[in-house]
């Protein structure tokens, strides 16, 4: 006779259970049922890790019913992003940002843009910025015309090889997070229209909308 047997799975406490099905005394399923059990799960298992995350942030910060409400599509987007994620430092950023928007003390700039740019970020660029974000005036540096960081001392600090910190800084500059440094010396003139030494990538500035997005994901 055919016999449907369940598979008990568990993570951190909750458990769950897969479907299988024996056909003529062999455990059988098809490939479609295998995908979608194992999607559900993966699923299932970052829903957890996330509820985890969150949960234990709302109660470090006394915010159990405080929360301040948010946009269903931002609540939307950063939900299916965050449980999409199976990296957990990627994850905790989805975590960050639902928080740090829910706590008014936190006085976020709370734009869809920003949802936009996390799901752009690798985890080179996110560990630059929590580098970043370790430094108290950042913020300044963000509106100080001549402030700029070192590239090769983040280089270094994140043990990047160049083509791993180029494509790192070349998408932060892509998304308008970090700018090239441009010297206020050193002005060349073509035409009538004066040019600004530019110092690629080797230094590089944070910009306002990289500043807003470090608050949103600061932990």
């Amino acid at each position: 006779n055919d016999k449907e047997f369940e598979l008990a799975v568990g993570y951190q406490g909750v458990t769950g259970s897969m479907k299988f099905k024996n056909y003529n005394n062999r455990v059988m399923a098809s490939i479609e049922d295998i995908i979608i059990d194992s999607l559900s799960y993966f699923r299932w298992k970052n829903t957890v890790r996330f509820l985890d995350k969150y949960n234990a942030k709302k109660q470090k910060r006394n915010l159990l019913g405080k929360e301040t409400p948010l946009p269903p599509k931002f609540i939307i987007e950063i939900l299916d992003n965050a449980l999409q994620e199976d990296n957990d430092e990627l994850q905790e950023q989805w975590s960050n940002i639902l928080i740090n928007w829910q706590d008014l003390e936190k006085n976020c700039d709370k734009k869809y843009m920003y949802l936009e740019l996390l799901k752009n970020l690798g985890l080179n660029e996110i560990r630059l910025l929590k580098l970043i974000s370790k430094t108290d005036d950042y913020k300044i540096n963000a509106k100080t015309k001549n402030a700029f960081y070192d590239g090769k001392y983040f280089k270094s600090c994140l043990g990047l090889s160049d083509d791993e910190y180029e494509l790192m800084i070349l998408n932060l500059y892509r998304l308008k997070i970090c700018d090239s440094f441009k010297s206020p010396g050193g002005v060349i003139m073509i035409g009538d229209m004066p040019v600004l030494a530019d110092a690629g990538i080797n230094r590089f500035k944070l910009t306002i909308i990289g500043a807003n997005l470090i608050d949103s994901i600061k932990d």
